[in-house]
C-alpha cells in the first residue's frame, strides 16, 4: 500500500518537519491542529470555545484536502491546558454545530503553543 501525504494551504503549516495528514489505504491520520489562522499563524480567539472552533476548521481543511470530512472521524484526542476547559469546549455538548459523534480522549497538559498561549489542541 502506498502512503500519500496530505497538505493544504487552508490549514496552518506545521513548524516541525511533519505532514498535515497522511493516508495509507483506507486509513487517514490528521496531525494535531492548534487554533492558528492558516494565513498568519497567529492564535485565533481567547476562549477555549473560539480556539476549539478554529482548530476544528483547520482539521476540516486537512480532511477536505484528503476527500474526507468530519463525518468520517472516528477518534479525537483533545489536549487541554486546563481541565476546567472541558465544560465550555464546544465539542463537549455538540454546541458548535459540528455534529460530531465519536470517541474522544481528553488529555490535560501544561504546555502552551510555544511562546504563544492556547487552550486547546486537537489531534485526530
Amino acid at each position: 500500500m502506498t502512503r500519500t501525504v496530505i497538505t493544504t494551504d487552508n490549514a496552518p503549516a506545521l513548524v516541525a518537519p511533519l505532514s498535515q495528514g497522511a493516508r495509507k489505504g483506507p486509513i487517514l491520520q490528521v496531525s494535531g491542529q492548534l487554533p492558528l489562522a492558516p494565513d498568519t499563524g497567529e492564535i485565533v480567539g481567547t476562549t477555549v470555545a473560539e480556539q476549539t472552533t478554529q482548530a476544528l476548521r483547520n482539521v476540516s481543511a486537512v480532511l477536505k484536502a484528503a476527500d474526507a470530512d468530519l463525518e468520517d472521524v472516528v477518534m479525537l484526542r483533545v489536549y487541554l491546558t486546563d481541565p476546567a476547559h472541558l465544560g465550555p469546549m464546544p465539542l463537549r455538548y455538540g454546541s458548535a454545530g459540528w455534529g460530531l459523534v465519536m470517541r474522544m480522549a481528553c488529555v490535560p497538559v501544561r504546555v502552551g503553543c510555544g511562546p504563544r498561549r492556547c487552550s486547546a489542541r486537537l489531534s485526530w
